[in-house]
């Protein structure tokens, strides 16, 4: 087939789509010749061949591979029309199933062709329709007929065949001779029998018909030829195969159809086309593939033949199927009215929402009717989202229309005027009374279902009270009464109620993320959109505030709009916003896009509905807004039972998992709580939570101080004991509510001092409240918030149990947590240890200086007298640390027995609070701990980042004399010089390890240290000339950051190692090579490179760099390692010592960072 010039997309006025790549092959057989590709927009996804039969330019499209039915089908001829506007017609060819009866012998290799009758189009979809009462279903709707070029040429066609032989086996003659062997095969006549099997007799289990029972064969009279037969009539389509002989012919009967396919349905409507079917099976259970390519083939050389019947001329005056299409629907056409819609002139975010919304009700995607439910929180911007979404889409669809879901008053009235805008429409009578109104309405409805207007969007505005089997709630209504009964169109609600979701697909409006909500604020601000970059650069507080209002468009607004019109900058307005938030949102006026008011107007009106359906819930939503608002769960809020004074609503509440539940359905429903159903928790937005705490203090029939008292017992009273095998997961969960707590003082202190009110400062209940909450801050590493409730707690125990009463000891035992110390805090002991060396090391040159003057005193050489005097003073120390120093608090004979059970519960205390703690109760030696030491890659980070800190301090410690005498100065004002030197390593040391505890943070300072020996040990290598100030400023700064860095170091292995024997070996392996950085050290300082000692500078930079790096790797590696166990991707052994034997590998431990 030689291929022509180029031509247009204007240049094909027919349009063939097959189903299956086996027909599009087959019709590519029967194109005269084959045309270059053309460009496609990108918005069409379809695939194309071009050609020409005779003189008329013909498309072929397949459906995309693997997709079929009747959705498939429309989808590529809308595509292919968008492409290429000049079709007039359309062909549907492919294979299909054929249905004998009595009125057409249909065989296999026959082809069928769908003639329109007075009351169906050719093409029937018959699983399109309703169920009735009893069961029975109706079909509905008619499908459109051929146009008329193509009836016409279908009679001239059928005319020729009384008179004349078909083409048919003339052209596929002609495309056989140009195929070879193998790819004619394809497209052969099958040599076997043609069976037709008894409507009941099921084939069996086999690929083939071999086996099945030829006794079961229908009768039929042998035809004299094997040419195919034709068949004009109708065609049943639907989204199912059948393969089923007793549906086959019950279609039959019912339908009186040839064959049945899965795709014209979707066509007839909105592609004008004709279709043809090849007959390959007998769509029964016997069906199978040996009959597909030749009934492909004969099927598009039938097309071929009508084709080529079809006058040019009278092609070139058909109007184009976009042409026909518009005139069909025009009488359905009505544009998008905005006149009563709070539209908004620059609509920010939420493209991807718009976008599902349009995958899912684009009016081309299936015939059948589609439900779309925005469901959310009230000021979430659901209304804003449907407007947005109405106006984008607003030529894809033929009528839209916004209806009023407010109550079922305003729906009606919404639905009559709507009458009014319907084209061929004319009421010249004014509305007089309700039941007018209401008739209008049906009046409405009634047109929306009517045949062919199909393409149509409805949208239902704030529909908020859904009460569809609840007939005593006054205004409440069921939308689904006021659906167009016909199975077609797409419709849209906006609610704030959950409940909706069961009438169609959920669309859930989310909060804007953050740049969104940036972008509306400074929009709603007044600030021009194009500084929006630069002002957020530039303000933090645009991102405080956008975080504080969490992405509620509502919120949103209400601030933009209060800064615009009294000039409150974005600073001003967050103080406001902390400090007068209910004064602030009376002030504040959304405008005409949000009509439902400010926020203490719309959440209000959720609040009074909740309140009407379930007064249980009401208050529930108010104590809830009292804890913090990101993880709310059932035994947390149980916990409020502790309570003296358990309101009644409460105690219904929280009598049972399913009991809470379902009080959290009604929240949930109207979006103002949201269920984490993978956590097993829930979530209120934080704007939420701000108007329920406005409510509690501003409602006179709200005890806010009971629900401040509840929250505060309820936290108290859910932290768990040490011995508890979530211990560590609850007290992160917990750590955020006690902050929000104590974050929000005055709320803390009121709730606090109304218990004490109520029940008194020494109540057992709230001595147990406030030292739960110190053991809950003691855990979390907040020591001064500990201390400050177990110094409350102690006062009111004392005074009320007695100082020798149990709870007193208890809470006299975690203050001494706290002021001894526990492993997660070792630093700054270190730190000191440290730090006294580093200045007995200051000391001890110049004190061997002096004392070598002694030389020759009492005969003795200088250097006997040093070591008589330090060694003497050794002993001597030696001596008294062996009575002032005790191993165990249990043999400390300067403790009483009482002091002495205080401190061992408070050591087993300490051990029990940390994750490494919890796996020491194994102390004795063993070997399996000593090899997984050895091999834990951690043991040689460790090492290395150990060395790089010890090259540097050795360097210092051996070289820092030589180094300041190289400056020129005598020995004596060399070691002189050192004092300060050491003063300053030693501050910095103690510094550290307090601050370091404090915080939390090892590698953070360590890597700080690393940093300072760089830089200063850089200066005295760098500058290129000799400058004597600089460089015992470059030894100063070296000190103070590698003398802090060895306690930080070992801070961080001992806190990550365990058991013990596991920490023992891994810290001996840590110290021992990484001491041997200082055997290294003392061979990088020669004499012959003095006063620069290059040489020596750069190997420590290199050590110190190669530290640093290891710090920072480790670092990562494990935070890595504990968010994997956070998410719970690690699990523990199973036998009784398994957590024990992973040590710190058990799921449990989490690294010191």
């Amino acid at each position: 087939m030689a291929a022509r010039a180029t031509l247009s997309h204007d240049d094909y006025t027919v349009g063939w789509i097959c189903a299956l790549p086996l027909e599009m092959a087959a019709a590519k057989l029967m194109l005269d010749a084959i045309h270059p590709s053309l460009p496609r927009p990108p918005t069409d996804q379809n695939t194309y061949i071009l050609g020409n039969i005779g003189d008329h330019n013909i498309v072929i499209a397949c459906l995309p591979s693997g997709a079929y039915g009747i959705v498939s089908a429309a989808t590529v001829a809308m595509q292919l029309l968008s492409s290429f506007h000049s079709i007039r017609f359309g062909l549907m060819v492919g294979i299909g199933g054929g249905v004998p009866n009595g009125n057409a012998d249909v065989r296999l290799g026959d082809i069928v062709v769908s003639q329109p009758t007075d009351t169906s189009g050719g093409v029937i979809q018959y699983d399109l329709g309703k169920v009735l009462s009893g069961g029975q279903f109706q079909r509905t709707g008619m499908l459109n007929r051929p146009p008329k070029v193509l009836l016409t040429a279908l009679a001239t066609l059928q005319a020729h065949h009384f008179t004349e032989e078909s083409r048919i086996l003339e052209f596929i003659s002609e495309v056989r001779a140009k195929m070879t062997p193998r790819i004619a095969a394809n497209f052969t006549r099958p040599i076997k029998e043609d069976l037709l099997y008894e409507t009941d007799y099921d084939h069996g289990a086999s690929d083939t018909c071999i086996g099945c029972d030829r006794s079961k064969l229908k009768p039929r009279r042998p035809r004299d030829h094997k040419e195919p037969v034709f068949h004009y009539g109708l065609i049943a389509s639907a989204n199912q195969v059948v393969k089923d002989g007793r549906r086959r012919d019950q279609l039959a009967q019912d339908l009186g159809v040839y064959c049945v396919e899965m795709e014209a349905a979707g066509l007839m409507n909105d592609f004008p086309c004709l279709v043809i079917r090849g007959i390959c099976d007998y769509a029964d259970s016997h069906k199978n593939k040996e009959w597909q390519g030749y009934a492909a083939m004969a099927a598009a050389a039938y097309a071929k033949e009508l084709v080529l019947v079809v006058p040019i001329d009278q092609v070139k005056t058909t109007p184009t199927a976009r042409d026909t299409l518009a005139d069909h629907v025009h009488r359905f056409n009505v544009p998008l009215d905005l006149t009563a819609l709070p539209v908004i002139a620059n609509f920010v975010g939420r493209q991807e929402e718009i976008d599902n919304l349009w995958q899912y009700l684009q009016p081309t995607d299936s015939p059948s009717r589609k439900v779309a439910i925005l469901h959310g929180l009230g000021g979430i911007g659901k209304t804003q989202l449907a407007i947005r979404f109405a106006r984008d889409h607003r030529d894809d669809f033929t009528a839209i229309f916004w209806l009023h879901g407010k109550d079922r008053d305003a729906l009606l009235q919404s639905l009559s005027f709507a009458l009014n805008r319907l084209p061929e429409q004319y009421w010249d009578r004014e509305t007089i009374n309700d039941e007018d109104v209401e008739q209008r309405a049906r009046q409405m409805l009634r047109w929306l279902g009517l045949d062919g207007n199909s393409r149509w969007l409805i949208i239902f505005d704030n529909v908020d009270r859904y009460h569809p089997f609840d007939s005593s709630i006054s205004d409440g209504y069921d939308i689904a009464e006021f659906f167009p009964k016909a199975d077609h169109g797409s419709i849209l609600i906006t609610s704030r109620l959950q409940g909706l979701t069961e009438l169609g697909e959920p669309f859930p409006v989310r909060r804007l993320d953050s740049h969104s909500s940036i972008q509306l604020l400074l929009q709603s601000s007044g600030v021009s959109l194009r500084n929006t970059t630069s002002k957020l650069d530039s303000n933090s507080d645009v991102l405080a505030l956008a975080n504080r209002l969490y992405g509620l468009p509502l919120a949103i607004v209400l601030a933009g709009a209060f800064m615009r019109e009294t000039g409150t900058s974005i600073t001003e307005y967050l103080q406001f916003y902390q400090e007068s938030w209910s004064e602030l949102q009376l002030q504040s006026d959304p405008g005409r896009q949000y009509q439902q008011g400010n926020m203490l107007q719309t959440w209000m009106i959720s609040y009074l509905e909740i309140q009407k359906r379930d007064p249980n819930s009401a208050d529930l939503l108010l104590l809830l807004a009292h804890f913090d608002n990101r993880d709310i769960w059932y035994e947390l809020v149980k916990s409020g039972r502790h309570s003296s004074n358990v309101p009644d609503w409460l105690k219904k509440a929280i009598s049972s998992g399913l009991e809470f539940k379902i009080g959290m359905k009604s929240l949930i429903g109207f979006s103002l709580l949201e269920s984490k159903q993978q956590e097993g928790s829930y979530a209120m937005h934080p704007v939420v939570q701000d108007w329920c705490l406005h409510i509690a203090n501003t409602n006179k029939n709200v005890n806010w101080i009971q629900l401040n008292e509840l929250a505060l017992i309820s936290v108290g009273y859910s932290v768990p004991s040490a011995s508890n095998r979530d211990y560590s997961e609850l007290q992160q969960r917990l750590l955020p509510h006690a902050n929000y707590l104590k974050e929000a003082e005055e709320m803390y202190q009121r709730a606090l001092a109304g218990y004490e009110k109520a029940l008194g400062p020494n109540h057992t209940s709230t001595l147990v409240t406030v030292n739960n909450l110190g053991n809950l801050f003691s855990d979390q590493g907040k020591l001064k918030e500990a201390e400050e409730m177990y110094q409350r707690a102690l006062v009111g125990q004392e005074e009320a149990l007695g100082p020798n009463h149990t709870s007193t000891l208890d809470t006299v035992n975690n203050l001494g947590v706290l002021y001894k110390y526990p492993r997660a805090n070792a630093q700054f002991r270190l730190a000191l240890i440290f730090a006294s060396a580093s200045m007995a090391g200051a000391f001890s040159g110049l004190l061997a200086f002096a004392i070598s003057k002694m030389d020759g005193v009492g005969g003795l050489e200088g250097w006997r007298w040093i070591f008589i005097l330090e060694g003497l003073l050794t002993v001597v120390c030696a001596v008294l640390a062996f009575f002032v120093i005790w191993d165990e608090p249990s043999t400390a004979t300067f403790l009483s027995d009482r002091e002495k059970a205080i401190i061992i519960d408070l050591l087993a205390d300490s051990r029990a609070s940390s994750s490494e703690g919890q796996l020491e109760e194994k102390s004795a030696f063993d070997w399996k701990q000593f090899l997984a030491a050895v091999l834990d890659w951690q043991t040689w980070m460790h090492a290395i980042s150990y060395w790089g800190a010890a090259v540097a301090v050795y360097a210092l410690s051996l070289f820092l004399p030589t180094i300041i005498k190289g400056l020129g100065y005598s020995s004596a004002i060399a070691q002189l010089l050192t004092i300060p030197v050491y003063a300053a390593a030693s501050i910095a040391c103690i510094a550290v390890g307090y601050f370091s505890d404090r915080m939390g943070q090892r590698s953070l300072f360590t890597l700080v240290c690393y940093g300072a020996v760089f830089v200063g040990f850089l200066i005295a290598v760098a500058p290129s000339r000799f400058i004597p100030g600089l460089t015992y400023a470059g030894c100063f700064i070296a000190a103070s950051g590698s003398y802090p860095a060895i306690p930080g170091l070992l801070a961080l292995s001992s806190n990550n190692y365990a058991p013990a024997t596991k920490r023992a070996v891994g810290m001996a392996i840590q110290i021992g090579l990484g001491s041997l950085g200082g055997a290294a050290a003392s061979n990088f300082y020669k004499k012959t490179d003095a006063p620069r000692y290059r040489l020596g500078h750069s190997l420590v930079l290199a050590f110190v760099a190669l530290g640093f790096l290891t710090v920072v790797l480790y670092y990562f590696l494990c935070r890595r390692i504990n968010a994997k166990r956070d998410r719970g991707e690690a699990t523990a052994s199973q036998n009784p010592d398994g957590i024990f034997e992973m040590g710190d590998k058990a799921p449990t431990f989490r690294y010191n960072l």
